[in-house]
């Protein structure tokens, strides 16, 4: 006789296993995510249906495990995975190899390497790490969106759904062997107290999940809010409040009746307060996520016991929600690549625009659940538990040797490279002229600089322009994440007697190529201390998360301590646009820092910060290689975007500080083209390609020396 377990079926619904109130939830579930990525604006915390969906999960699967177990003392691992595989991957891989199709047609060539590894990661299971990763890299911050970037739910489900059947095989194990070693000293009282040490035991395998998880997003929201929204860690406890639920359904579905019903209309009400309360400014997950989980905890609660038709089921259970809900997974799956394809396509998709492309979404999410869905996790050949996971295996293989061939399709796909573009040759074009491009072909031919729908040839390419950046994150000295040491990196003349110290953001990191080359071209030593989304500021900033970035503030310190004992000849200073924390101008705590640099008696000059074009340079030019105009951007606009602003006031503010200002040759005329000289300008929306950084070290080193902030002489001078 197998022992009694936690949970399973209630007695009210020992006959009846369907519950058509949880397919209205998954609704509700599918329904706020789509409006949300529509774009409607009453729905801005519209992403918390993923979370909903977690805890129905997680509700569903611990009630069939132990369900299982309760019925034949064991749970199958085999059986578990075949059915996942049945249930999961016919819909997920095809629409992955569909993805991958679209990307091809449609998307930018330099997009087709990053989408090659979240196909894999995808078919694997893993792609929230990687979107994890991504988020903590600031330099992909303007990247657009991925087409595949919904794939991560899946997969912090599925790794949920490696752990959590084995927790309870062994919470099984544990309870058998204590009930046989008290069965041989106590006989015929070993079967209940098997059954009370397994409940303890699957309730203590619950709160091993849930309770460290939601202790460490709460954590992890505060410090490190982008990774923090991927990673499974942070998640589990969702899909542990599901599975908590199950554990006790039975003594839930006792409540009393008013009760339950009251708890279904709050719980609706929860879900419904997230979606249309909460935005991207709210700290999420962390104890945030609380508020749509337990709401959707509460209305699973509420229809236990057969009251699934009443209160909040009535509405959950109209026929419209419950045919929604039985679509929603594949309407989840297939929704978002085509709201991705079609905003690119479209230039940015409206309201309207947006809804029209869910809504048409429901024609293969429709075909999929009846061609394919359905018919294979009814076909009789994957009915054998290794049969099925081996099909399973075969599909995620093939996937994963579609994304390996995205990199080979995007060389195949990309003109050959142009190593040297000469753009002008100083002395004209006779023999004996040096050949100059960039910024500096603009001193011998101003016209290299205007906007030319096509051009000879540039380089980088755009696909290579991501990987043209500067060299101080190849490096590992720009500081990232939570960590605020002032850790810097050394280039140019390293046991120079002059040093130059160039401090801010990524957009300090923009320098570091031309001050290089200026730096090795005289007697300099050039000390980079650069930190993302950092400016160098007297108070705390906030995050594009709008949350108080209190290590920004002390990376500041530090590094101020750090100038003030190294005493460096000059600092350069530059940084981006951000926002106060305090609500006071950005200006204030710029020139708060500035002036305690010059307390400490160093000479400080401002860098004005680059034009910001807004747009992702390289993804522009891959789509119109013959039409480079239309990703030219107005000049006013893109000085308008940046930092620039905010340090004028702050110079404003501090009497006699220099500044040094190289627009001129990044934009040089009305409409910034995304190519001068020959390179291309820019690596993304607003980094500058460490190409043209480069081209910028004589008109720098000129700028400078008026100004008279370069004490050493040019080498052999």
């Amino acid at each position: 006789m197998p022992p009694a377990v936690p949970g399973g079926t209630t007695s009210g619904e020992k006959k009846k296993t369907f519950r058509a109130d949880i397919q209205g939830l998954r609704a509700v579930a599918v329904g706020v995510v789509l409006l949300y990525h529509a774009g409607v604006p009453l729905v801005p915390g519209g992403y918390i249906g993923v979370d909903v969906f977690f805890v129905i999960s997680g509700f569903l699967i611990t009630g069939l495990l132990l369900k299982e177990l309760g019925e034949n003392g064991r749970i199958s691992l085999a059986g578990f995975y075949a059915r996942r595989a049945r249930r999961i991957l016919p819909a997920g891989l095809i629409v992955l190899a569909v993805t991958a199709l679209l990307s091809v047609l449609f998307l930018p060539r330099t997009r087709w390497d990053e989408i090659g590894v979240q196909i894999i990661a995808s078919a694997f299971n893993g792609v929230n790490w990687v979107f994890a990763a991504s988020e903590a890299d600031y330099l992909q911050a303007g990247a657009a969106a991925s087409p595949l970037q919904h794939f991560w739910t899946l997969a912090v489900e599925e790794q949920f759904y490696i752990v959590w059947p084995l927790l309870l095989v062994a919470a099984a194990f544990f309870a058998r062997a204590g009930g046989a070693r008290r069965g041989r000293r106590g006989g015929r009282r070993a079967v209940p107290d098997d059954g009370r040490r397994l409940r303890v035991l699957v309730i203590s395998a619950v709160l091993i999940i849930l309770l460290p998880s939601l202790a460490y997003s709460v954590h992890l929201t505060t410090t490190d809010p982008g990774p923090a929204y991927f990673v499974t860690t942070t998640r589990l406890y969702e899909l542990g409040i599901g599975a908590l639920v199950a554990v006790f359904a039975t003594q839930l579905a006792r409540l009393n009746r008013t009760v339950a019903l009251a708890l279904g209309w709050a719980g609706l009400a929860a879900v419904v307060a997230a979606a249309v309360l909460y935005s991207a400014d709210t700290a999420f997950p962390g104890a945030a996520a609380l508020l749509p989980t337990l709401g959707s905890a509460a209305i699973i609660v509420s229809g236990m016991a057969g009251r699934d038709r009443t209160g909040v089921g009535r509405l959950l259970c109209l026929r419209p929600m419950v045919w929604v809900g039985g679509v929603s997974y594949s309407l989840y799956l297939w929704h978002w690549p085509l709201v991705v394809i079609a905003d690119h396509l479209m230039g940015g998709l409206t309201v309207p625009a947006g809804l029209a492309v869910v809504v048409l979404s429901f024609l293969p999410a429709y075909a999929s659940l009846k061609c394919i869905e359905q018919p294979f996790m009814r076909w009789r050949f994957v009915q054998p538990s290794v049969t099925a996971l081996q099909v399973g295996a075969i599909g995620m293989l093939s996937l994963a040797i579609v994304g390996g061939s995205f990199p080979l399709l995007m060389r195949a796909a990309t003109p050959a490279p142009v190593p040297a573009v000469t753009a002008v040759q100083q002395g004209g074009n006779g023999a004996g002229g040096a050949s100059v491009y960039g910024a500096e072909a603009l001193a011998v031919e101003p016209s290299t600089g205007l906007v030319e729908n096509v051009t000879a040839g540039y380089t980088p390419s755009a696909v290579d322009a991501a990987a043209d950046q500067s060299r101080v994150y190849a490096d590992g000295c720009h500081v990232t994440g939570s960590a605020s040491a002032a850790q810097a990196c050394v280039y140019g003349t390293v046991d120079a007697e002059f040093t130059v110290a160039v401090v801010g953001d990524s957009h300090a990191a923009n320098w570091v190529p031309a001050l290089t080359r200026l730096s090795e071209g005289r007697q300099i030593r050039l000390e980079s201390y650069s930190k993302s989304s950092c400016p160098l500021s007297a108070e705390a900033i906030l995050t594009d998360r709008h949350r108080v970035s209190e290590h920004c503030l002390h990376w500041g310190q530090n590094v101020i301590e750090e100038l003030a004992a190294s005493r460096p000849d000059l600092v350069l200073v530059t940084n981006a646009q951000y926002r106060a924390a305090s609500g006071a101008p950005l200006a204030t705590g710029l020139a708060g820092a500035w002036r305690q640099l010059l307390e400490a008696d160093l000479t400080v000059a401002v860098l004005m910060d680059t034009p910001y074009p807004g747009i992702h340079i390289p993804d522009c030019v891959a789509s119109n290689e013959d039409a480079l105009a239309e990703c030219a951007v107005a000049r006013d606009e893109a000085l308008s975007l940046g930092g620039r602003a905010a340090q004028q006031e702050a110079l404003d503010a501090v009497d006699g500080m220099p500044s040094i200002d190289l627009a001129a040759l990044i934009c040089p005329a009305e409409a910034c083209s995304p190519v001068v000289g020959g390179v291309l300008v820019y690596s993304d929306s607003n980094h500058l390609t460490a190409s043209y950084s480069e081209t910028l070290a004589p008109a720098l080193e000129q700028a400078l020396d008026e100004e008279g902030l370069l004490g050493a002489e040019p080498a052999g001078g």
